[in-house]
């Protein structure tokens, strides 16, 4: 049966002589990724199930990357999808999903889904999304980065149609967090987003956003009064991700562009 997270073992978060990103920037509330984030976590990548006979199992770690000769092993000549991808900012919201269904693809005929050489999901663009056991509460204050590619048109997180980041057109991007609404386009320097791995990071404090992509400034926007957003999925609950996520992390707190380019640059 699939887990939500809630009874995990915090014994998982120990030190180590390891260094991630998160042990440099400030604490996270939710992070998940091909790669180790932190020295204070010691469990596995994510859970993933094949379809021949639907049987799961945990992925873990190697050489602080998941570990994909363990993940092809167990998949074999099948389809793999991910059904957990483990929290790993010791809060212990674990993104899951127990419809069939709605599984983001991992392993495609016994082939591993890449993307910049690791391992990323892919999300079909239908139904696919892994969840929150809860939505989490953001605040008016947040900085939310997303690293990976999207196919063709559609969200990359969100939680319904007030909160979420959509990649509306080829060089369009619209945020919603609260009360906050605005777009960024080609006039503000945006590149083009599909078909193409981005690093997208929205910073917010209050009624003001800044978009930042690959650790380039879009500039800061402003719009609304600072309504708190919240947090709960990866590939949103309408206009689904099509594409691939390799990491996406969430913070209560507006990271400075000093703190962007230590992150995209780790």
């Amino acid at each position: 049966m699939l887990g939500l997270g809630l009874g995990l073992n915090k014994s998982k978060f120990v030190g180590s002589g390891f260094t991630g990103v998160l042990d440099v920037l400030p604490a996270a509330q939710f992070g998940v990724s091909y790669r180790r984030l932190t020295g204070n976590y010691s469990g596995n990548c994510s859970q993933v199930i094949r379809s021949s006979d639907l049987t799961s199992q945990d992925i873990g770690f190697v050489a602080n990357v998941e570990d994909t000769a363990s993940l092809l092993s167990f998949v074999g000549a099948n389809d793999g999808f991910r059904s957990e991808w483990y929290d790993q900012s010791g809060n212990i919201r674990d993104a899951s999903q127990a419809t069939e269904a709605s599984r983001p693809r991992i392993v495609s005929s016994g082939t591993l889904d890449t993307l910049g050489g690791v391992p990323a999901p892919v999300f079909d663009g239908s139904d696919d999304f892994l969840a929150l056991a809860s939505s989490l509460n953001i605040g008016s204050v947040s900085t939310v980065a997303f690293v990976g590619q999207v196919d063709a048109t559609s969200a990359v997180w969100g939680v319904n149609s007030n909160n979420y980041m959509q990649v509306q057109a080829a060089q369009t991007i619209r945020v919603k967090l609260g009360d906050f609404d605005t777009i960024w386009n080609n006039a503000d320097g945006v590149p083009n987003m599909v078909g193409v791995e981005r690093n997208i990071i929205t910073v917010r404090n209050g009624a003001s956003t800044t978009l930042y992509i690959d650790g380039v400034s879009m500039g800061t926007k402003t719009s609304g009064a600072g309504a708190s957003a919240s947090f709960d999925n990866i590939g949103a609950h309408f206009a689904r991700l099509n594409g691939q996520a390799k990491e996406v992390i969430v913070w209560t707190e507006e990271l400075t562009s000093t703190q962007i380019t230590t992150y995209v640059s780790f």
